[in-house]
């Protein structure tokens, strides 16, 4: 990536470079579309420029300075290219509100931040690990674009007052927008409560408290707004971008997508909608949906990156890797394969300094499709293939990934796999619910790690200042006063003395436990019961039922049981899983969602997790009807189209599962179906194969039991163990 998109001041220099020498990048576009975007800039924009245009009524553009009027629109170019307009109302000046150009550079930041999962994101302290400071880089970007958007949209909202002072909508669409696709408006709204309950200021330099529903709320606003003059000062994608937030804001993913596709078709190289389309798709479980969102705008960036810069020989532009790896999740999610591994083949190798954690969530998609557990193993909890994504700390990303690698290890049957994959979901879940279940007195004075390094070299330094100091004598008490004072206005986020007050980056550091994150703790615990790994009454299961309880505490009593996380439907069946809450079993979301709940629900009860559920009266007919429901349930389920990575784990291992205990013979035939279509499938998994034989002998086909068991340990089942 070019260093612009890592800090403000690096990215201002990086867009005034780009301004002095870059040519201008010409886009190919209908006639009509071109003539509609006249209105918001030509193409002769340079990329990511941070300088202010003027436009005359006919909507021609030019250089000259913006002339007072009662009403000054401002349009910018973000770090793919796209409009970015900064309304400013009455006579303010640019300077009263907020620094446009500053402004931008977070902006740019921040929205290759989002894109990336916080791959290019940096700043953070390693004190407490890599995961952790990963998520306190993003924080970092985070509350940088937080602020600035509070400056341009802190005025009256066009419903309430005639004049409005200033707004820059996207400032906030960026900022807020992805938490909301993938977590949900009740998730930001506790995320606000415990920014304005246990932080005093937004960083260290600004008391400012920082709430993003009001501001989302506010920016929202502006998604059907015109002047006086029937003029829409805001681009088409703005609108779209804002309608989607509307949307997003009431729990409304599927009309979201609609905006975000018509975002797609209008902007083909917006990375941030293509980002949002594919979150709200994995939140929906949507796969057909993600795959749209991705071939409607794949020829257009495999023309970016074939033009290049004019004049500039194998040039590529800025963020095209990344594009080209979000695409190849859209291609793995739809189940185009061979394309999706291929373009994030060549993504990493172009950017994986960039494009590396969004190229692994493609990859994995496409290893768990085709059962190649051996490659999956390596790339995701490897020590070489974690470097690709271990820095992603956008919203839990980095955890996500791990817990693919743990489902991969458990794949793979090697010996020891249980113990392995075991470690990963305390590293990369157990840890989070761990320190969202603390007191909240303690929680609200946990802080963002401090750069160890730093604190190192200082000690050193104090160390053998103080050995010197014995030998040849005391040094000048002003010497060290400046240079005490020196450190202090050095001080950074990472760099803070004692005592210093809680911060918007401390809380946004450590988030409480998403849905997303929930459940996918959920799905590799309930592997790891599958296996043998884990009983049903570990403490894991109980302190994920805590977690669930204390999330679902976050909306009102009168939808915990019918429309809660109804955004979200995995979440609902894992939740369903969990909490043996029958009202799960029909809410307001999708058929196939609505059964695949009650299979969920009813498997819950059979095992008894955290033990709670199975009548211990019942006798071992009752009990295998129990699990002959549990099976036809979790069949009839099978029909629908899910996201099939993240709902292997009920609709394969579960459903196989119940028919083995239920002992039903007609239950064991549809496991068998399963299994073959398994191992037509996944014809490299270890596992899939012997689960396969487990089938088989239950249905006493002992031969093609043992066939087979052969075919899976010839792929590795059992390897590294002893004879």
């Amino acid at each position: 990536l070019p260093p612009g998109a890592r800090t403000s001041t690096s990215c201002a220099a990086e867009s005034e470079r780009a301004t002095r020498t870059a040519t201008p990048y010409l886009r190919r576009r209908h006639p009509a579309a071109a003539a509609a975007a006249d209105t918001f800039g030509t193409a002769s924009s340079p990329p990511h420029a941070l300088h202010c245009r003027a436009f005359s009524s006919d909507g021609a553009a030019s250089d000259v300075d913006v002339p007072e009027s009662p009403r000054q629109l401002q349009h910018y170019s973000d770090f793919f290219e796209e409009p970015v307009t900064f309304l400013l109302g009455g006579n303010s000046t640019v300077r009263a509100v907020g620094d446009p150009a500053l402004a931008m550079a977070a902006l740019d930041s921040h929205i290759v931040s989002v894109v990336s999962k916080g791959k290019s994101a940096d700043g953070g302290g390693d004190e407490e690990g890599i995961p952790t400071k990963s998520a306190h880089s993003y924080a970092i970007s985070w509350v940088e674009l937080l602020e600035r958007a509070m400056e341009w949209n802190d005025g009256d909202s066009p419903s309430s007052s005639d004049t409005v002072t200033a707004a820059a909508p996207m400032l906030v669409v960026a900022a807020v927008a992805p938490l909301l696709a993938q977590a949900g408006s009740a998730y930001v709204r506790s995320v606000d409560q415990i920014l304005s309950s246990t932080t005093t200021a937004a960083s260290p330099g600004n008391s400012t408290i920082v709430q993003m529903m009001p501001m989302a709320h506010h920016a929202a606003s502006f998604k059907d707004w015109d002047d006086d003059d029937g003029d829409e000062p805001f681009s088409p994608r703005e609108q779209h971008h804002l309608r989607a937030l509307h949307h997003l804001l009431n729990d409304e993913h599927r009309q979201a997508l609609g905006c975000y596709q018509k975002i797609l078709q209008l902007c083909p190289g917006d990375a941030l909608a293509l980002a949002l389309a594919l979150d709200v798709s994995s939140t929906l479980s949507d796969g057909a949906a993600a795959l749209r969102a991705a071939t409607a705008v794949a020829s257009y960036w495999n023309e970016r990156g074939r033009r290049g810069l004019p004049g500039v020989t194998n040039a590529v532009q800025p963020g095209h890797s990344i594009g080209t790896a979000l695409i190849a999740v859209g291609y793995a999610a739809g189940g185009r394969y061979a394309e999706a591994e291929r373009l994030a083949d060549e993504a990493l190798t172009r950017d994986d300094a960039g494009a590396g954690g969004v190229a692994v969530w493609a990859l994995a998609a496409v290893y768990d499709a085709e059962g190649r557990a051996s490659e999956g193993t390596s790339f995701l909890s490897g020590y070489d293939g974690m470097q690709h994504y271990e820095r992603c700390g956008h919203l839990f990303h980095d955890s996500r990934l791990s817990g693919y690698g743990a489902r991969f290890a458990l794949d793979r049957d090697a010996a020891g796999a249980g113990r392995s994959a075991g470690r990963i979901y305390e590293s990369a879940f157990q840890r989070i619910i761990q320190y969202n279940a603390e007191p909240d007195i303690i929680a609200s004075t946990r802080m963002a790690p401090r750069d160890q390094r730093h604190l190192l070299m200082k000690h050193a330094g104090g160390a053998a200042k103080s050995m010197f100091s014995s030998l040849f004598g005391g040094g000048s008490s002003k010497a060290a006063d400046t240079d005490e004072a020196a450190t202090s206005e050095r001080d950074t986020y990472t760099e803070r003395p004692q005592g210093a007050k809680r911060t918007a980056i401390d809380a946004l550091t450590w988030l409480p436990p998403s849905p997303q994150v929930l459940t996918e703790a959920t799905m590799l615990l309930l592997r790891l019961t599958f296996s043998g790994t884990i009983s049903e009454k570990d403490y894991r299961w109980r302190d994920l039922k805590a977690a669930w309880e204390k999330l679902l505490e976050l909306y009102p009593k009168e939808t915990q049981g019918s429309s809660a996380l109804a955004f979200y439907p995995l979440a609902w069946v894992a939740s369903s899983l969990v909490l043996g809450n029958k009202d799960f079993a029909n809410g307001n979301i999708e058929p196939v969602f609505n059964k695949l709940a009650e299979g969920a629900f009813l498997l819950g009860r059979a095992m008894n997790l955290c033990g709670e559920g199975l009548d211990r009266n019942m006798d071992d007919e009752s009990t295998k009807e129990m699990w002959k429901t549990v099976a036809n349930c979790l069949g009839e389920a099978r029909y629908g189209k899910i996201w099939d990575m993240d709902s292997r784990a009920l609709l394969d291992q579960g459903l196989c599962h119940a028919a083995v205990l239920s002992d039903d013979f007609e239950s064991l035939c549809l496991a068998r179906s399963v299994c073959s279509e398994a191992v037509s499938l996944r014809s490299n998994s270890p596992e899939s194969w012997w689960r396969y034989s487990v089938v088989l002998d239950r249905l006493g086909d002992e031969n093609a039991a043992e066939d087979a068991r052969g075919a899976s340990v010839s792929l590795g089942a059992g390897e590294g163990g002893r004879l």
